[in-house]
């Protein structure tokens, strides 16, 4: 049995507006995980896969977000507390003495982690970047 249904303008417009406001707390919350970032200058959600263009900005502003929230505070303590961690940090951070360590090498580096850790791919690269000490070099600088 088909029913007529009789709406307002105002009615309709507080449901476009309910559905709107959803879709954007979905989207804040789907980006609110270690592998998203929500990048304002395209209002979109990326995964760390998804960094195609911008790399750089996307990278410092995903380091920035994630850095400063305690829930992830133990993602970036892996190279104190995980020796794995520590080790490949230190043989990335010292392999090249002639070039500084700056702070976007180290942004670079927690990337490149939590890519593998997204992916569930920690492990392999971890023990792929440590069974060749001689290959593990500086995080190469990535053109914006």
């Amino acid at each position: 049995m088909k029913r007529i249904i009789r709406l307002t303008e105002s009615d309709l417009a507080r449901i476009v507006r309910r559905v709107i406001k959803e879709e954007e707390e979905k989207e804040e919350e789907d980006c609110s995980d270690l592998c998203m970032y929500f990048y304002p200058k395209q209002n979109k959600c990326f995964s760390l896969d998804e960094f195609e263009t911008d790399i750089e900005k996307l990278i410092l502003g995903w380091y920035t977000e994630k850095y400063k929230n305690p829930v992830y505070r133990w993602f970036f303590s892996l190279k104190e507390s995980d020796p794995d961690v520590k080790e490949l940090y230190i043989m990335s951070k010292y392999s090249d003495e002639s070039q500084k360590w700056t702070e976007m090498d180290e942004m670079i580096f927690f990337y490149e982690l939590a890519s593998a850790y997204c992916n569930d791919e920690m492990e392999e690269y971890i023990e792929t970047s440590l069974e060749h000490p001689c290959h593990v070099e500086k995080p190469k600088k990535i053109l914006a």
